[in-house]
């Protein structure tokens, strides 16, 4: 029977027709690659993978595809079953948190986990949504609250909404609009923004309020620190586009709706495996749900 190893390497293989790529995917050899194919080749008595002459890298054939479909499926399944039984023996789960729901919410949260004593049983793992929908789909986090512009829907993922908060743009309460109810593209089209990078939903969403207004914003400076930037913000470096709820009141900036721009909503969501059956996950999901919501 192939390992599991080997099964990981065919479905890379297949996923970017090249060895090559998935050696570098895994940090090995090429040839530790082509080795393990070759042995699920012969394991299994059939051609797997050919060259694609026309684009100069690998294809699947008939065998592979249906090969590749039954791997994953048990790629996943063993994965699942590794976690669950992690969760099992160690009692902790694995939550996503992004930075901006991490300081607006985990506070209250951690007080109702706290006084349910599942406040120990969580590993909190920061990075931006973006990046943490990836690992939930790696089987690398348990749940994760999750900020989006629409309703996460995928196969391997249950999502309950919790909150929504208003895309704004966010400036110094000393900023030359912070008096107006709301802005307009024209009076921030020429300003110099301060903004989260690409692995928080904040940039698609910029981006594409952009590209409908047609304007390309000036960005001066990009990060993944929420704090970093709203002190920039307070010192008047520039103005930026963020979720409302990550302004607090005390914070010394302000936020404004854009007034013509249909502005999407930043939804906040627990998001956790399908068909996930541990006591303990229920527990902690449960208890968020309730301090949110309360």
């Amino acid at each position: 029977m192939p390992n599991m190893k080997d099964l990981e390497y065919f479905c890379e293989i297949a996923r970017t027709c090249s060895l090559t790529q998935t050696a570098r995917l895994f940090g090995v050899s090429q040839p530790t690659v082509s080795y393990a194919l070759k042995r699920l080749e012969a394991e299994v008595g059939s051609r797997l993978v050919t060259r694609n002459t026309s684009h100069h890298g690998l294809a699947l054939t008939p065998s592979g595809l249906l090969f590749n479909d039954r791997a994953s499926s048990i790629l996943e399944q063993y994965r699942r079953a590794k976690r669950d039984v992690e969760v099992m023996s160690t009692q902790k789960i694995r939550l996503g948190l992004p930075p901006i729901i991490a300081s607006a919410l985990f506070p209250k949260i951690a007080v109702s986990l706290d006084r349910n004593q599942l406040l120990d049983k969580v590993n909190p793992v920061e990075v931006g949504s973006r990046r943490l929908t990836k690992l939930l789909l790696d089987d690398s986090l348990d749940m994760a609250l999750l900020g989006t512009t629409q309703r996460v829907r995928h196969p391997k993922l249950e999502s309950v909404p919790l909150l929504q908060s208003p895309f704004t743009i966010a400036m110094s309460v000393d900023d030359e609009l912070a008096d107006q109810e709301s802005v307009s593209i024209a009076q921030i089209r020429h300003r110099r923004f301060i903004t989260l990078d690409e692995n928080f939903i904040h940039e698609a969403a910029f981006r594409n309020i952009a590209r409908r207004h047609d304007f390309i914003p000036d960005v001066m400076f990009t990060s993944n620190n929420i704090e970093l930037i709203t002190g920039m913000l307070r010192a008047g470096l520039g103005i930026s586009f963020l979720a409302r709820i990550a302004i607090q009141p005390d914070m010394g900036i302000i936020t404004k709706t854009i007034s013509e721009a249909k502005t999407p909503q930043f939804n906040i969501s627990l998001v956790t495996q399908q068909h996930t059956n541990i006591a303990l996950l229920d527990d902690i999901a449960a208890t968020i749900q309730r301090s949110v919501q309360e």
